[in-house]
């Protein structure tokens, strides 16, 4: 399995293609808090799996 180094723009473009006009509909539909969110697009912070499979079951399309 391949390493991938994550980035906050990682979430950005996720945003882009899931038409999210705001983060607090990203946060409400995922069940991530806001301050989270904030700091995984600006790269303080990198996601733990379980913040990762909230949003694959919120989103199972992508």
């Amino acid at each position: 399995m391949e390493n991938v180094k994550y980035s906050g723009d990682m979430l950005k473009i996720l945003f882009k293609k899931l038409n999210m006009s705001t983060t607090a509909e990203f946060c409400k539909k995922t069940k991530i808090s806001r301050g989270l969110v904030d700091k995984l697009v600006a790269n303080k912070h990198n996601p733990r799996l379980d913040t990762l499979q909230k949003i694959k079951n919120a989103f199972p399309q992508t």
